[in-house]
């Protein structure tokens, strides 16, 4: 938490030329089977790797599911739901600052909600290039 206040000083009280700010996630587009969700302050949005074999220190086999966070295509805190129904698989990429979310049946969803970090505590893998993590969000579409 130090650096990113020491970064939006840097940027908004000293004036320098600097990404300070964490991915915002500003709109949720579908297209088919995919779903696009854009970042102001996304630039070099990225997915860091992450061993989801232990939560918290402990293994996730003698966790209550409903305590664990929800993982979708490789992007811990990520849940999509499809009326109302969370998507089990998903192949997600960054890209510039959008994240595409690509799984089949979302073309034909009336209703779709892409979560991130909603509820619940997470360590969160959606990073810019200035390695901040990305915001919660909340996109309903349909």
């Amino acid at each position: 938490m130090g650096q990113r206040l020491a970064l939006l000083a840097e940027k908004y009280v000293y004036g320098k030329d600097l990404a300070a700010d964490a991915p915002e996630g500003i709109s949720a587009e579908r297209s088919g089977d995919t779903v696009t969700v854009t970042f102001r302050h996304g630039e070099g949005l990225h997915i860091v790797p992450k061993d989801f074999t232990q939560y918290n220190g402990f293994p996730v086999e003698i966790i209550e599911p409903m305590v664990l966070p929800p993982i979708l295509g490789g992007v811990n805190g990520l849940q999509v739901l499809m009326d109302g129904k969370a998507l089990p698989d998903a192949v997600c990429t960054a890209k510039g600052t959008k994240l595409i979310i690509t799984a089949p049946g979302l073309r034909s969803a009336e209703r779709i909600e892409v979560r991130f970090a909603w509820t619940g505590f997470y360590e969160v893998n959606l990073y810019n290039d200035a390695g901040l993590p990305a915001e919660p969000f909340l996109f309903v579409i349909g």
